[in-house]
C-alpha cells in the first residue's frame, strides 16, 4: 500500500488505477475525464488521505484511514474538502458524500455517485451510471448506456439527447422532470405517480402522447415514437411527487413547466 497526504493547495500526479473511490463530508467533488490528476483548493479540517492498494485509489476525508470510525464521529460533519480530479477513460469511480456537492463531466466508465444532502449533476455519463441522494436534486444530460438516478425527497431533472440510453428514475416524494428534444426520432418515455400531478408542455394531439388514468384521475403519461427498440428509453417513478414531461429548451436544463400549469393531458387530479 502507498499513502499520501494532499493539504490545500497542491495538485497530484495520481498513479495509474483501474478504481477511484472517494469519501468526504462536506464541500464539492469534480470529476472530469483526462491524464490522473488530483487538484485540492480548499481544506478544513485535517489534509486529505490518499492511498493505493493494488488497482484501487482511494481519497478520503470523512475519517482517518486506520483509525475506527467512531473516534473521528463528532468533528466530521465539520470536515470540508474541495477537490478536482481527472480521470482517465474506462476509470471505475464511487463517490459518497454527506453534504458535498457531486459534478461528473465526460466520464466512461462505471460510476456510483451518492449523497445525503449534496446535489449531483452528471453530463455526458455512461456507459453504467448511478447516482443516489436523500433530499438533493439529481441532474443529467447526454447520457449513454444504462443509468438508474434515485431520491427520496429530492427532485430527478434528465435532459435526454438522440444516443442510445436507458434511465430508470426513481423517488418517493421528490418530483421528477424530463426533457425531450422536439427532433427525437426513436423514443419511449414512460413517467407515473401515485399520488402527484401530471403536467406536460406538449400540445394535446401530439403524436405518440398518452395518458396512464386510475380510477378516473391520471396517474401517468408516455411519449413514443419510432419503432421498438426506441434508442431513448425511461422509465420514473414517484410516489406523491409531480412529473412533468417538457420540451428541451436547448443544450442545458429543459424549460420547467409553471407553477400551477392548466393539465395538458387528461385530467389532472391531486389525490
Amino acid at each position: 500500500m502507498r499513502e499520501w497526504q494532499v493539504r490545500e493547495g497542491e495538485r497530484l500526479d495520481l498513479p495509474p488505477a483501474r478504481r477511484v473511490r472517494v469519501r468526504v463530508v462536506g464541500g464539492e467533488v469534480d470529476l472530469t475525464s483526462g491524464p490522473p490528476l488530483l487538484e485540492v483548493t480548499d481544506v478544513a479540517g485535517p489534509p486529505l488521505r490518499a492511498s493505493l492498494t493494488g488497482d484501487l485509489l482511494e481519497l478520503r476525508h470523512d475519517h482517518g484511514l486506520h483509525r475506527p470510525w467512531w473516534r473521528d464521529f463528532p468533528p466530521a460533519f465539520r470536515r470540508r474538502c474541495r477537490l478536482a480530479l481527472a480521470l482517465p477513460a474506462g476509470t471505475e469511480v464511487e463517490v459518497e458524500t454527506v453534504g458535498a456537492g457531486i459534478v461528473a463531466v465526460g466520464l466512461s466508465g462505471s460510476t456510483r455517485l451518492t449523497s445525503l444532502t449534496g446535489e449531483i449533476v452528471v453530463d455526458r455519463g455512461g456507459p453504467e451510471l448511478r447516482a443516489r441522494t436523500v433530499s438533493a436534486r439529481i441532474l443529467a444530460r447526454g447520457c449513454t448506456g444504462r443509468a438508474h438516478l434515485e431520491t427520496v425527497s429530492g427532485e430527478v431533472t434528465v435532459v435526454t439527447g438522440r444516443e442510445p440510453v436507458a434511465l430508470d428514475l426513481a423517488a418517493v416524494s421528490g418530483p421528477l422532470l424530463v426533457g425531450v428534444p422536439d427532433d427525437a426520432a426513436s423514443l419511449d418515455v414512460e413517467l407515473t405517480t401515485e399520488g402527484g400531478r401530471v403536467v406536460t408542455q406538449l400540445p394535446d394531439g401530439t403524436p405518440g402522447l398518452e395518458s396512464r388514468t386510475s380510477g378516473g384521475a391520471t396517474v401517468g403519461l408516455r411519449l413514443r415514437r419510432g419503432r421498438a427498440p426506441q434508442a431513448v428509453q425511461v422509465r420514473g417513478t414517484t410516489v406523491s411527487g409531480q412529473v412533468a414531461l417538457v420540451r428541451q429548451a436547448g443544450p442545458g436544463t429543459p424549460t420547467p413547466p409553471p407553477a400551477a400549469p392548466a393539465p395538458a393531458i387528461g385530467t389532472e387530479e391531486q389525490r
